[in-house]
């Protein structure tokens, strides 16, 4: 027997992170072509929720705090299903309130209060996605280790000094230079 698509879809799902259940709705004249298949899937604070009638993927409804989407193929649920959510889509805040509310979302390698040569070595060659504070946008850079290893300019710092606020600078590849809140840093990959 073949595994149906909203098996695969599970597994899929199961594979990243997500608890996920497919449930069949089985009717009385019992044909194949008429089984109502629902996987519900759930990841942190994000659900899905996706009806396939048959072998076809009938609707698909995506929820993500305030966000919600109605993917209408498979191929658009598995990009879901693999990706990360979007912060900004969470919740309609602003700048600062939208740093405070993705905290918990934050897949960074340190501690809050991890030394700075553990942060530079982590961000190292790496690229590193934070929320500018001013307006919540999302933001990437990438720190590329031959324009930044010895060079005076990557460092972690605080600013203004004395303040407990950390920060990270950096030359990036267009040569331009950056410079980030450690505690706007949401993921390094």
């Amino acid at each position: 027997m073949t595994e149906h698509k909203s098996e695969h879809m599970m597994q899929t799902a199961l594979a990243n992170e997500w608890k996920a259940q497919v449930v069949p709705e089985i009717p009385e004249n019992l044909r194949p072509d008429e089984i109502i298949w629902n996987l519900y899937a759930l990841r942190g604070q994000e659900s899905l929720h996706v009806v396939f009638i048959g072998n076809r993927q009938d609707h698909a409804t995506y929820v993500y705090g305030d966000y919600r989407t109605k993917p209408d193929c498979r191929v658009a649920v598995i990009k879901i299903l693999m990706g990360k959510p979007d912060p900004r889509k969470l919740v309609r805040l602003r700048g600062h309130e939208i740093v405070e509310k993705i905290r918990d979302l934050r897949t960074v390698p340190w501690e809050h209060d991890s030394p700075a040569i553990d942060i530079m070595l982590a961000v190292l060659g790496k690229e590193i996605t934070w929320v500018r504070k001013i307006d919540g946008g999302i933001q990437q850079g990438t720190v590329v280790r031959e324009m930044n290893l010895g060079n005076k300019y990557f460092r972690v710092y605080e600013s203004p000094p004395q303040s407990g606020q950390r920060v990270l600078s950096w030359n990036d590849a267009e040569g331009g230079f950056r410079t980030v809140r450690i505690n706007s840093i949401i993921d390094v990959a």
